[in-house]
Parts: C-alpha cells; sequence; structure tokens
C-alpha cells in the first residue's frame, strides 16, 4: 500500500497520536471522563489503532483470541484493518469520502477522532457553582489547546 496507508507512515502516526496521549494536560481531562466514554480519548479512534490492534487469549484461553483496538500490537493486514473499521461503522470517519480500500488502498487523508466528554458539575449543584466550574473547565481546555 502506497500514501498514507505505507507502514513508515502508520507508525510514525502510531508514535505521534502516543506522544501527544502522554501529555500531562491530555491524561488530565481523559481522566476526567467516565469509565464509559474513556475509551473515546484513550485510546480514542484511530485507523492505527485498528491496523496495529493488540491479541491475546480468549476468556476461555482454548482457541479463541481477542482483538483491542488499541494501536499497541503488531501491524495486522490493512484488508483487516480495513474490515475492522467497516464492521465498527467507523470507515466514514477515519476514511476519506468515497473511499474504497478494495480499488483504491492509497490515500493522502486519513483521520482520528479523540473525544473527551467531561463531567463538570451535577445536575442538582446551585447554577453559580455549575457556572463557576464550566468555567474552570474551558480554561483547562483553551491551557491545553496553547
Amino acid at each position: 500500500a502506497g500514501g498514507i496507508f505505507h507502514d513508515v507512515a502508520l507508525d510514525a502516526i502510531r508514535q505521534f497520536e502516543r506522544r501527544i496521549q502522554n501529555l500531562d494536560m491530555w491524561k488530565g481531562f481523559c481522566g476526567m471522563a467516565s469509565d464509559f466514554h474513556r475509551a473515546l480519548c484513550d485510546p480514542g479512534v484511530s485507523f492505527v489503532n485498528y491496523v496495529f490492534a493488540s491479541s491475546g487469549a480468549g476468556a476461555s484461553g482454548v482457541g479463541q483470541e481477542n482483538i483491542t483496538l488499541d494501536g499497541d500490537g503488531e501491524a495486522v493486514p490493512l484488508k483487516v484493518a480495513f474490515m475492522l473499521a467497516k464492521r465498527n461503522g467507523v470507515e466514514d470517519l477515519l476514511l476519506p469520502a468515497g473511499f474504497d480500500a478494495l480499488t483504491e488502498p492509497s490515500s493522502a487523508m486519513l483521520r482520528s477522532a479523540f473525544r473527551f466528554k467531561v463531567k463538570y458539575a451535577m445536575s442538582d449543584e446551585p447554577l453559580w457553582k455549575r457556572r463557576m466550574e464550566m468555567r474552570r473547565v474551558e480554561q483547562m481546555w483553551e491551557d491545553f489547546l496553547m
């Protein structure tokens, strides 16, 4: 495969994403997410997580293997990564519009998606406190972006 799907390019993307995910501010925001939503920022939704999926023994340990889309494994064939992205319904999010992995295994573009769903106050708290906490989190976000 060529373009951005070359193994060197995909590994460079994986290394870049890991560097930003190791930033203290990133960890702070991601750590504020609920356990349910934390996977949206750690590891996030990234094609390299599909390419470099981890594998391990299934629960029974006999003849089963689990795949974890975390970007911490060895590279799988690109066709497998494309199939997994399609099966999970993220191909339109990660791949260019109209991209067809079967006929066009090369591209100059690829997207990753990371979401920080942060709970900053309880709905039964006074409005002044919710606003104060919202401003605090907004300032943290601004500091992170700078």
